[in-house]
């Protein structure tokens, strides 16, 4: 028993900086930019499924307006993995998002001094070549272009906030396992927890299947987006889980399980009505209902393996 399509899902990503500079015999911080956009990379958008993205801030000193086919820095003085904090959390209202923000400090011996700084991007190796995620100018409050120039006794820090934005309308459409058609309802799941939505901010972008507990069958309708599928739900077990090999430039991940007979089985008499699952860019939920026999779910029983693909893709500043 298994689907003969692929149902796909997708993320919305944003990268924000601020920049602040402290007098490093005082302490006094002062902010000297606006929330400065991104162009996310086209080499770095590939390799968020490839690699943790999120371990290094760059700054550089040209000009030049960012593009998607750039790969790094045009004006590259330094890069830096030094934290003074970490925050995560995820948005508790609408407009829902999870968020990662991290704080980068770059003293007076990291060769910034004197510099003037008008680029920046987060990437995940140090150095000034083909290794960023994605790339920005910094800007004032009001978004125009503006040049930071360190002086030998300032600190500079800059704040980023990675964020991602779950789908706040559903996908629909058909699967069809056994030769019988089911329509289907994909939503995401519990958008304001920080587990869900922040933690893996930066990790590569792939399924939590290996963890059974992660692929949850329910025997009533999915939640709403605040929550998790109705009803009695089970685990899955003597599962088979797989995520397809990244094909360049498809800015997607195809993956899947396959439940054994002793998984997914609900309840004696109770069909397979929704199911939940995890990925590191988000935990979403899945409903399915009969065309033969509406308001039923899958006859899944002990004798059967069950197997589900899913493509998860990644979009730039997808803001609902």
């Amino acid at each position: 028993m298994g689907s003969n399509m692929r149902v796909p899902l997708r993320v919305g990503i944003k990268i924000l900086f601020k920049f602040y500079l402290i007098d490093k015999f005082t302490g006094k911080s002062r902010c000297v930019s606006g929330w400065c956009g991104n162009t996310l990379l086209t080499s770095g958008r590939n390799n968020l499924a490839s690699l943790a993205w999120f371990t290094n801030c760059v700054v550089g000193t040209d000009n030049t307006a960012p593009a998607a086919g750039q790969t790094a820095l045009l004006g590259y003085v330094a890069s830096n993995t030094s934290l003074e904090e970490t925050v995560v959390s995820a948005q508790a209202s609408s407009p829902f998002y999870g968020w990662k923000r991290k704080r980068f400090r770059f003293d007076s011996n990291s060769g910034i001094a004197n510099e003037n700084l008008n680029e920046v991007a987060i990437s995940w190796a140090t150095g000034s070549g083909d290794v960023c995620t994605n790339r920005a100018l910094i800007v004032d409050i009001s978004g125009i272009p503006v040049t930071i120039s360190p002086l030998a006794d300032e600190i500079l820090d800059v704040v980023v906030e990675v964020r991602y934005y779950p789908p706040l309308s559903d996908a629909t459409g058909t699967v069809v396992l056994d030769g019988l058609t089911y329509d289907y309802i994909l939503r995401a799941a519990v958008v304001t927890s920080t587990s869900a939505w922040g933690d893996n901010i930066g990790s590569k972008i792939v399924s939590l299947s290996a963890d059974p507990s992660h692929w949850k069958a329910y025997d009533d309708d999915i939640g709403t987006i605040e929550q998790y599928p109705n009803g009695v739900g089970t685990n899955s077990a003597s599962t088979n889980d797989f995520t397809n090999a990244y094909i360049n430039n498809s800015y997607q991940i195809v993956f899947g399980m396959a439940s054994g007979p002793t998984g997914w089985n609900v309840l004696t008499g109770k069909l397979l009505r929704s199911l939940q699952f995890f990925t590191t860019a988000g935990h979403y939920q899945i409903q399915f209902d009969s065309q033969s026999s509406p308001g039923n779910g899958i006859p899944k029983t002990s004798a059967e393996v069950l197997t589900f693909q899913f493509v998860l893709n990644w979009e730039e500043e997808i803001i609902p």
